[in-house]
């Protein structure tokens, strides 16, 4: 069974119980903090262990709200599920309670999340080790045209990238624009991605970023004979000629986590 790192940001969805008495539950509500707040004491009086939530977003025109709790109901002072239901149904404010079904031994799947929206765009979630086999299955097949393929879906989520950004923020110095590209992509789990060096000078533009855990490369650490990344590299490439439209940009990966490298690290230049 998979062994759970608390350094690690667990997301909810398939997980692994240890015994019977762990449930997942959503509790929708009308929003307000009291009634959040009130749902928790009677988890606390009961002495349900709370092992994860997740809990919609709280802002002034909310109406409605939910929190979904995956709980532990071994030593709480509640008969059963149906029980601790009919307890949070009774506080003020909660709007109802869905129990999850989608239970098999010893995995529950959390159904009750649906659909998953990041900054008001819906999501999905891959693995990245499938999709990573996916690549180099792609690129097996077709060691050239695979290769083209995927820069270039990988240089147009990056151009997209940057107009969801500016989209979303009031952001408009080049910079910083790039860093908040960078923290987006951080988060959606690409990598950790730092810039390590920044300069425009003369029309010209050069951006040294280093790429730590690259969801692309860690599949075939240290097993290659030369840079991997295509995928990332692309959306670099497209995320640097977006801010600086009408430049003319290439990206090159000179370290990387294949060959060995402690980290992968690309060069985008534009004139």
């Amino acid at each position: 069974m998979y062994q759970y790192d608390p350094k690690e940001f667990l997301l909810p969805l398939v997980l692994f119980r240890d015994r019977e008495t762990q449930h997942i539950l959503r509790v929708d509500y009308n929003g307000g903090t009291s009634t959040l707040l009130d749902i928790l004491s009677v988890l606390r009086d009961l002495r349900v262990k709370i092992i994860s939530a997740i809990v919609s977003p709280q802002t002034s025109n909310v109406k409605e709200a939910y929190i979904v709790l995956y709980v532990d109901l071994d030593n709480a002072k509640v008969d059963s599920l149906d029980s601790l239901v009919d307890k949070l149904e009774s506080v003020k404010g909660v709007l109802g309670v869905e129990k999850c079904k989608t239970v098999y031994q010893n995995i529950i799947v959390n159904t009750l999340v649906k659909p998953m929206i990041t900054a008001g765009e819906r999501a999905i979630v891959n693995h990245a080790r499938g999709i990573a086999k996916v690549l180099e299955y792609l690129y097996s097949r077709f060691p050239v045209g695979g290769k083209a393929l995927v820069y270039y879906l990988g240089y147009i989520a990056g151009t997209k990238l940057v107009d969801y950004a500016r989209k979303i923020s009031d952001v408009s110095n080049p910079h910083t624009l790039l860093e908040l590209s960078l923290s987006i992509l951080q988060t959606l789990g690409y990598g950790e991605f730092e810039i390590e060096k920044y300069s425009e000078e003369e029309g010209k533009v050069r951006v040294v970023v280093d790429v730590r855990d690259s969801m692309e490369c860690e599949v075939v650490k240290g097993v290659k004979s030369k840079p991997y990344s295509q995928l990332i590299r692309g959306v670099l490439a497209g995320v640097v000629s977006r801010i600086f439209i009408g430049r003319k940009i290439t990206c090159n990966e000179v370290k990387c986590i294949a060959i060995g490298n402690p980290y992968c690290q690309f060069v985008i230049e534009g004139k």
